[in-house]
């Protein structure tokens, strides 16, 4: 891990990391359905986009990291937190479906951000208060580099690597 990489880990629980993707989500949300009101279609799609990818990535870390030791410690905790991250991924892909097919409404985007609330509640009490306190050093580490890869490629425009 690079120095600037270790600075960051080290002035930042992971529960803080997780949070605040969590805030720019809502940001998101916000200007989405902002969009959505004034049927800007072409910031819709673009703000779409960015909300799935931004969210794809952050359930990638959160399985490639997190979820894995949890799973040997809280297997039933964590088998939800997969379910529901399955749920997540099947509504982001029906949702863009509803995008291309120029059927994407305010009521379903707002029913999957309650969805999505719903779920990090349950992450915020679960998993990252158990990642901060069991989470190994190595592990923490790969979780720090990975987070970082993801933001210099999306600060690029590229997909996260995977």
């Amino acid at each position: 891990m690079n120095e600037k990489n270790v600075r960051v880990a080290s002035e930042q629980t992971i529960r803080d990391h997780f949070v605040d993707e969590h805030r720019t989500f809502e940001v998101l949300f916000a200007e989405l359905l902002q969009a959505l009101s004034s049927v800007e279609q072409v910031r819709v799609a673009a703000l779409w986009s960015a909300f799935e990818s931004g969210v794809c990535s952050h359930l990638e870390a959160e399985e490639s990291f997190l979820i894995p030791p949890l799973l040997a410690e809280r297997p039933r905790e964590a088998g939800a937190l997969l379910a529901e991250h399955r749920h997540i991924r099947t509504r982001l892909g029906a949702l863009t479906k509803a995008l291309e097919s120029r059927s994407f409404g305010e009521g379903s985007v707002r029913g999957f951000i309650d969805e999505l609330r719903a779920h990090v509640r349950h992450e915020e009490a679960v998993l990252y208060i158990w990642a901060d306190e069991r989470l190994a050093q190595a592990d923490r580490e790969a979780l720090w580099e990975k987070l970082a890869d993801s933001r210099r490629e999306r600060a690029r425009g590229t997909q996260p690597s995977r």
